[in-house]
């Protein structure tokens, strides 16, 4: 699955989108909220749950309910959105 968070830069600006870089992670290793561990949680979801949670970003951050995402146990983060959704 691939990630990317936009924003606005203004009124009138255009949207810009940045794909998030899951860097040397191999494909399919699982994102986790801060504070979880992989028995918390379903080995698997489907793609409409996944979509029923908003994921944001906040300060570079990339969260849900307030709660930074983890990869690998380190958060992950944006470099270009500071403020933003991912889609």
């Amino acid at each position: 699955m691939l990630l990317a968070a936009g924003d606005k830069a203004g009124e009138g600006q255009a949207e810009r989108c940045e794909v998030l870089d899951a860097g040397d992670a191999p494909t399919g290793t699982r994102i986790l909220l801060e504070g979880l561990s992989a028995l918390d949680t379903p080995a698997e979801i489907s793609i409409d749950t996944f979509f029923s949670f908003p994921i944001t970003v906040k300060d570079f951050a990339v969260q849900h309910g307030g709660k930074n995402l983890c990869l690998n146990g380190k958060n992950v983060r944006t470099s270009v959105i500071r403020e933003g959704l991912t889609n």
